[in-house]
């Protein structure tokens, strides 16, 4: 019978024991060493076991001592300020603007108000789990992960740059999500039931986009068939146009996102040159002389596709390509035509934000959901307030329609929702409909 391999030994401080293999007759140790490009360091400690752990221990006291010399006067230091020093634009010269915003906004309105009072010296996994369970008491499962790469990338920063003690982050993925009902036959990912609007709550909030602006917009309620139907994300709508529509098919090449982008002295020239016209920043991004805080991008992953629409939209699209036509609008950069517009513009005929869409049109639309007498077709919220489900949700309820309704093999349904097939299977696997009824119908079969 072969003899059971002993387990490698973690202390307190970082230091890890490995014991005797095959091929390696000797105790090894791995030292944290943030000086090295893979984070730590090897020493042969011998083939006596005792004497291998009596000198891993001392190597683990040592390394704290000297770290804490090294830790002098930030210890004492608030969370905050670390989270300024990491947050230096400096410190991540890889980061995008986008990018930097998205963590920047999370860290705001989570992290600080939750830990931000905390001592370096006093952070350890109890603290960071505050921060979990903060966002878990606000049903917020869907960023849990997102937010544990983001506090493991701020702690290993801090650990490398002296701020904090040395050690691996403390909270591991299976401790984050916390007690949580997960459905049978899924993945870790996977979009619930509860989280994908269904289809009568989206003809309701179709009907409360209609009633937006000045006497009424049907096609904003439009907008949000094109967003849960194809799939489109919400700034590929704002750059879809005239020349995109064909029919059934809507060509995806571009989406608008808010990225204030800093221009240099040749940019700036150009821009005041020529403010009618794209100025390429580089041969996939563009941004727009009179809204220059809005950058024109391929969408998401550069996967530019085409996307289908049932028959019964195709009519509604050719009415607003019609009344659009013409209409001033940014420079097309896929056609020629000077008529060639924005399908879904803002109410001034510009690129259409986010942030000012979520406040003008969203939020309004589910908000004229909620005086009706049937409950199930008010937009759900949260037991905290907040709405339950939002705008990008519309796209989990297209996925569901191509898988489900369309009954689509999976790498069809992602080249329409410009997904990877390894996305959809762990999101939506487990959401096609009938599992019951086969399961009863195979009974019935046996007699």
């Amino acid at each position: 019978m072969a003899t059971k391999r002993k387990a490698a030994i973690r202390y307190e401080h970082g230091v890890r024991l490995s014991p005797p293999t095959a091929s390696r007759p000797y105790w090894r140790a791995r030292i944290p060493d943030a000086s090295r490009p893979q984070g730590y360091r090897e020493e042969s400690l011998g083939t006596d076991e005792a004497a291998a752990h009596a000198r891993a221990a001392e190597i683990d006291r040592q390394l704290v001592s000297r770290t804490r010399a090294k830790l002098a006067g930030r210890l004492d230091l608030p969370y905050s300020d670390l989270l300024d020093a990491w947050l230096d634009e400096t410190q991540h010269p890889g980061w995008s603007p986008n990018n930097r915003s998205q963590i920047v906004g999370v860290v705001n309105k989570w992290v600080r108000p939750t830990i931000g009072h905390v001592r370096c010296g006093d952070v350890d996994g109890s603290v960071y789990q505050a921060v979990f369970a903060a966002m878990r008491a606000a049903d917020l499962y869907g960023s849990l992960d997102r937010m544990r790469a983001t506090l493991s990338n701020a702690h290993n920063w801090a650990t490398k740059n002296r701020w904090l003690e040395p050690g691996p982050f403390p909270v591991s993925a299976a401790d984050v999500v916390g007690r949580k009902v997960t459905q049978a036959g899924t993945e870790v990912g996977f979009i619930p039931e509860g989280m994908r609007p269904d289809e009568p709550r989206v003809g309701r909030l179709i009907s409360a986009l209609e009633t937006i602006g000045h006497g009424g917009t049907w096609w904003r309620g439009l907008q949000g068939q094109v967003a849960a139907w194809p799939g489109l994300r919400l700034g590929e709508t704002f750059a879809l146009r005239c020349c995109h529509v064909d029919g059934q098919l809507l060509q995806v090449n571009w989406q608008y996102i808010e990225q204030a982008a800093d221009f240099d002295a040749e940019q700036t020239r150009k821009l005041d040159e020529t403010p009618g016209e794209l100025l390429w920043l580089t041969e996939e991004s563009a941004v727009w002389p009179s809204q220059p805080g809005v950058l024109l991008k391929r969408p998401k992953t550069e996967k530019v596709r085409t996307a289908v629409v049932p028959p019964w939209m195709v009519k509604r699209l050719e009415r607003r390509v019609e009344e659009v036509t013409g209409l001033v609008a940014p420079p097309c950069p896929d056609c020629v035509d000077p008529h060639c517009s924005l399908l879904f513009p803002a109410p001034a005929g510009g690129i259409h934000t986010k942030s000012l869409f979520g406040r003008d049109v969203t939020r309004k639309a589910f908000d004229r959901t909620q005086g009706d007498a049937d409950v199930n077709l008010r937009w759900p919220t949260k037991r905290t307030g907040g709405w339950r489900w939002h705008w990008h949700d519309l796209r989990h309820r297209a996925a569901v329609h191509h898988l489900d309704t369309l009954k689509l093999p999976v790498s069809d349904a992602a080249a329409l929702l410009g997904h990877t097939e390894k996305m959809l299977m762990t999101r939506y696997y487990g959401s096609v409909q009938g599992v019951l009824d086969r399961a009863i119908a195979a009974y019935a079969q046996l007699g």
